[in-house]
């Protein structure tokens, strides 16, 4: 997956900060503290995994919601 360079949190970040919140113990707070995010994004990062497991988090930030696209006005023309 390309990432700009810029980018927070690379789908490894993303794992490795998921895992330090649900394997090793840290606060959502401190993990974002860690990671230099917020813990409303270790949150929701942390709930994508614990319900769809660590593809989700390598996938493309909207992972497999492109289904919702079929569903724009725009796209049935």
């Amino acid at each position: 997956m390309d990432t700009h360079k810029n980018a927070p949190l690379t789908p490894k970040g993303r794992e490795a900060m998921v895992r330090s919140v649900t394997e090793g113990g840290l606060s959502k707070t401190a993990a974002a503290q860690q990671f230099n995010t917020t813990s409303k994004t270790v949150a929701k990062w942390v709930k994508r995994f614990r319900a769809e497991g660590v593809d989700e988090l390598i996938h493309s930030p909207w992972g497999n919601r492109l289904a919702w696209l079929a569903r724009w006005p725009w796209t049935c023309l």
